[in-house]
């Protein structure tokens, strides 16, 4: 044995991979103390050593511990000068790895920099939209938690990798995390921080950092790293919507679907809503309590309409009646049902009425690519489009009629709306869906010899038909009778009706419908301004009308 007992040996240490040491000593030998050791790069010479103290037994043997506070490939090296002559020596290449890696300072990418909310569930605050950039700071470390400065320094450089785990929903949809791989090239002292993350699906999550090809310098070990505690609530950037198929007179069963609507009756608007992220795909996991757009809350889509310059707004005469959904894998098919008012003094037709939504959940989270301006007097497109419902201002008409009193009488009956360019009523051209049924029919001032055993309508039922003359026709009185009747329809929903034969005197319903006809919106101005009066006639028995062929007849007394 050379050395026995106390004595300093000279100690280094050379970086190999990277080639180049961080800027401070990070190796310490310990003997009988712990010392830290000069670093050299690969190139240096002579070598820069420092002396440690050591305690050698008789067989010249001493034994020492080493802790490496830094990650990469080292050589140690040895010297002392005994009895005159230098002896010196070097250890094997060896490899130091990370310990693991920790993700920390996740928050919403700036300028926002809003720290992660980390919520516990579906109930906790909001984070940034699925899709969107967020930042964190992923540190390489050493067992005892600092950062390791030659990560991402070697050749070639090591990376992270970053996995996402799904906390919640659960059972749900797992999403992909855009640019989880962070390049060695990012780290600096052993610290990258980014701000490019962004999940891509609605729920809380966790990230677990590791080595981005499991295998540190051909060691063929990984250094896994500590997941972080949650991350989110990630929302969606938005809704779009998808199919669009409103119903005009959506309270009717119109054997030919209708194509227009009157002004006071329901029309439907139903559409696909999907929530999407960032890149407009789909979010599955926005169902469920995920799901903050209330869709059976007619007042979450922001309806509203235009034509023309007129606007259709709630609260004012449009409104949103009912609505109805259920999400499913971040997919929505709504009907929302609606309804204009009609204005006093009558306006319209709205031909080219459109309607659009500007839904908003509980998060913030709204309709993407608005297409619909329904604010003329701003800038900007407000709405996305669901639907387009001409809309009219109807009444229904009854005209008096007569007849030989063995005969069937016809009661001239025709749908009609108000054309504003003209200041009249005219047929609609497009109704030939209202219909009225002798249920509909309250009968009363019997006069002469017509009991209620008379007012018998048939055909039972009716519809108007915009290409020919349409009559609700009577059946001639029984044995011999003959006279006249009043008739009242009520439009409403109830039997009662609301026609102007009620300020009429000697009016009383000897024989009262049975059943509304449910077109409120029909009810016209036919006795005072307003208009809310059922319509109503005079039918007659044993009175000559005249001939068809004469234009007018003047009669002399």
């Amino acid at each position: 044995a050379a050395l026995t007992g106390a004595n300093n040996v000279n100690w280094a240490y050379q970086c190999n991979n990277p080639m180049a040491c961080s800027g401070s000593n990070l190796m310490t030998i310990t003997g009988s103390a712990a010392t830290p050791i000069a670093r050299n790069d690969t190139l240096a010479a002579p070598l820069a050593y420092t002396a440690v103290p050591m305690v050698f037994d008789g067989n010249g043997n001493a034994p020492f511990t080493l802790n490496f506070a830094d990650v990469g490939q080292t050589t140690l090296h040895v010297n002392r000068t005994i009895n005159g002559d230098p002896v010196g020596g070097s250890s094997n290449a060896f490899v130091t790895r990370p310990a693991g890696f920790t993700v920390t300072q996740v928050t919403a990418a700036p300028p926002a920099t809003t720290p992660n909310p980390a919520a516990a569930d579906a109930g906790g605050a909001a984070f940034v939209a699925a899709g969107a950039a967020f930042a964190a700071r992923i540190t390489a470390v050493t067992a005892g938690g600092a950062a390791t400065p030659n990560f991402g320094r070697e050749s070639p450089a090591e990376g992270v990798r970053l996995t996402p785990t799904l906390v919640l929903p659960s059972p749900g949809i797992a999403g992909s995390l855009a640019n989880a791989s962070i390049a060695g090239s990012q780290f600096s002292g052993g610290v990258a921080d980014v701000s490019n993350l962004g999940y891509s699906e609605v729920g809380i999550i966790r990230l677990t950092p590791s080595l981005a090809d499991g295998d540190y310098l051909g060691t063929g070990l990984d250094s896994p790293g500590t997941a972080t505690g949650n991350i989110g609530r990630f929302i969606p950037a938005g809704f779009v919507v998808t199919a669009q198929a409103p119903t005009q007179r959506s309270d009717l069963s119109c054997a030919t679907p209708s194509t227009f609507t009157y002004l006071d009756e329901h029309f439907t608007l139903k559409f696909g809503l999907k929530a999407v992220n960032t890149a407009n795909v789909q979010t599955q996991n926005y169902s469920g309590d995920f799901a903050r757009l209330a869709l059976a809350a007619p007042a979450s889509f922001n309806l509203a309409g235009i034509a023309g310059a007129t606007a259709f707004k709630t609260p004012g005469r449009l409104t949103a009646a009912a609505s109805t959904g259920t999400w499913d894998l971040g997919a929505a098919t709504v009907t929302l049902t609606a309804r204009v008012a009609r204005a006093t003094p009558a306006d319209g037709p709205f031909d080219s009425a459109r309607f659009g939504i500007a839904p908003a959940d509980g998060d913030g989270a709204r309709v993407l690519g608005p297409d619909l301006d329904t604010e003329p007097a701003a800038a900007g497109l407000e709405t996305a489009l669901v639907g387009q419902i001409p809309l009219r201002h109807g009444r229904l008409r009854l005209q008096n009629g007569m007849s030989a009193a063995n005969r069937p009488l016809n009661l001239p009956l025709s749908a009609q709306y108000w054309d504003s360019s003209t200041a009249t009523y005219k047929t609609n051209d497009l109704d030939s869906c209202t219909r009225v049924t002798a249920a509909n029919l309250s009968f009363g001032n019997f006069r002469k010899t017509l009991t209620d055993a008379d007012a018998v309508m048939s055909p039972a039922t009716v519809t108007v038909d915009p290409t020919q003359p349409v009559f609700v026709t009577l059946a001639a009185p029984g044995g011999g009778r003959l006279g006249s009747m009043d008739i009242a329809v009520a439009l409403g929903n109830t039997p009662t009706d609301a026609s102007c034969l009620k300020s009429a005197s000697g009016w009383t319903a000897a024989k009262a419908a049975t059943a509304g006809a449910n077109l409120g919106a029909l009810r016209g101005a036919w006795c005072g301004s307003a208009a809310s009066s059922d319509p109503s006639a005079r039918a007659t028995w044993g009175l000559y009308r005249g001939s068809d062929g004469i234009l007018y007849q003047r009669e002399n007394y």
